[in-house]
């Protein structure tokens, strides 16, 4: 599950993510949906192991939360060889690797090497 404070980063990740599963760069994703109220309170009070900056959230100023389900990836260190294949198929695919590396943003789906975070900030288009 991926988590935006805004409706615009999450249907930008969202469309990147799509475009990078078709290109076998990226996990698939699946519904998109906005958290309010309780499930949002319950994030920020439970989950304390999310890691997320909540220092950027104020509850009431952005009662919502806009997300969407992706494909799980298994969360390892890549190797350099396998992220210099990654690098070459994002660039292909029109994506430039921001803050994409071996120890970051990065994993295994199905024993191949994919990139798991295709927001504005990680990843940018070509």
């Amino acid at each position: 599950m991926k988590l935006y404070l805004t409706r615009r980063a999450r249907d930008i990740s969202w469309k990147n993510q799509t475009i990078a599963h078709k290109a076998r760069i990226g996990p698939k994703v699946y519904e998109k949906f906005v958290l309010g109220g309780q499930a949002v309170q319950y994030l920020f009070e439970e989950c304390s192991n999310i890691p997320w900056d909540w220092s950027k959230y104020d509850a009431k100023m952005r009662p919502h939360l806009f997300g969407f389900i992706t494909e799980a990836v298994e969360d390892v260190t890549i190797t350099e060889a396998q992220f210099a294949l990654l690098q070459a198929r994002m660039l292909v695919a029109g994506f430039y690797d921001g803050d994409i590396c071996v120890g970051a943003n990065t994993g295994l789906l199905r024993g191949k090497p994919v990139c798991y975070d295709f927001d504005e900030e990680s990843v940018g288009v070509l």
